[in-house]
């Protein structure tokens, strides 16, 4: 069973999340020194497709991969429901919510399966928010991202976290 204990914060590497409307992009960076790399998740494309396509008796599929499946079905499969921009609805819904949590319970499986390190239980996980968004909004995805298993997240305010970034780049 793996550990749920985190590494110290002093030298704790970060798995940062920009959870997006459209797309969500991943990225990592040792906790040693400021150095961040974004994840591919293999299909050449910068971030992943923040969909989810739920299919009777099969394992849903997420991303790019999700919305080109569902296009090419067209009317054969009745059993496909494609879910995308659930991300503003996390307060209001729980259709969303569930959305939200099975796409990223996809993207770690996706992860594992790509032998991708992002282990998010050994790193300090942020996510980036809407800077208007509330502390219920926050709170929604806290809770929807500790049952997806990405553990104790903070919250970052999007435009900081772009900030920091440039910053870092000069």
């Amino acid at each position: 069973m793996p550990s749920t204990t985190r590494p110290s914060a002093e030298a704790q590497p970060v798995l940062a999340i920009d959870f997006g409307t459209s797309n969500t992009y991943v990225t990592k960076c040792p906790g040693d020194r400021e150095d961040p790399v974004g994840v591919d998740f293999g299909d050449g494309r910068d971030g992943i497709a923040t969909a989810i396509l739920y299919r009777d008796g099969k394992e849903p599929l997420i991303g790019h991969v999700a919305l080109e499946e569902f296009g090419d079905a067209g009317t054969e499969h009745e059993d496909y429901r494609i879910r995308a921009q659930f991300k503003p609805d996390l307060v209001s819904s729980p259709e969303a919510r569930t959305d939200a949590r099975d796409f990223l319970v996809g993207l770690l499986t996706l992860a594992r399966r790509q032998h991708k390190d992002i282990a998010p239980l050994q790193r300090q996980v942020i996510f980036g928010v809407p800077s208007e968004a509330s502390e219920t909004y926050r709170d929604a995805l806290r809770a929807i991202a500790e049952e997806a298993g990405f553990g104790e997240i903070k919250t970052v305010d999007e435009p900081k976290g772009a900030l920091y970034f440039h910053l870092q780049r000069k």
